[in-house]
């Protein structure tokens, strides 16, 4: 079942893609071809069981933010040229040009475990920020009460970190 969608052009060769949630996890789709939608990557969830709500979002440059609303899942990142790339490599290698490439949690796609449960994120491309909010796991929700935990996204190479929080009601 789906339950999200973002899309993404690649500025470079003028591809469309989509980046979709699942209730197992999320995948990037080539909808350059809208009728012959072609899915290059799945993402896993880190959880073993379903999830209902997930959210994503992308920034221009491919960088990618995946949150699911169930308890321990964390915010999953990545880069769309980076997974696109590897399973383009992967369908040759296979000589497979339908082949889904299966990507490695942690590996491919790190996951930043200083918030669980997350209900919605959004992205300031301007400031390279990333918001979630709605985590009110306790003991891993950064005292957010379910408010606005902000994270520095400008060099995910580098991991990505909590530097705001606002738990006030509003």
């Amino acid at each position: 079942l789906g339950n999200d969608i973002w899309g993404y052009k690649d500025l470079e060769t003028n591809r469309l893609y989509a980046l979709t949630g699942q209730t197992d996890g999320a995948s990037i789709v080539d909808v350059t071809t809208p009728t012959n939608p072609d899915v290059l990557v799945f993402i896993p969830s880190t959880l073993p069981h379903f999830v209902n709500w997930r959210d994503m979002k992308i920034f221009e440059n491919g960088d990618f933010f995946i949150v699911a609303d169930s308890s321990n899942h964390g915010v999953q990142y990545g880069n769309m040229n980076t997974l696109i790339a590897k399973a383009r490599n992967h369908r040759m290698a296979m000589n497979d040009s339908r082949r889904i490439y299966r990507a490695t949690l942690h590996e491919d796609v790190p996951v930043n475990t200083d918030v669980g449960n997350v209900h919605n994120v959004a992205i300031n491309e301007e400031s390279k920020t990333l918001y979630v909010v709605g985590s009110t796991q306790n003991g891993n929700s950064q005292g957010s009460q379910g408010g606005l935990v902000m994270y520095d996204v400008s060099n995910i190479d580098n991991g990505i970190e909590v530097v705001g929080v606002y738990s006030g009601d509003g």
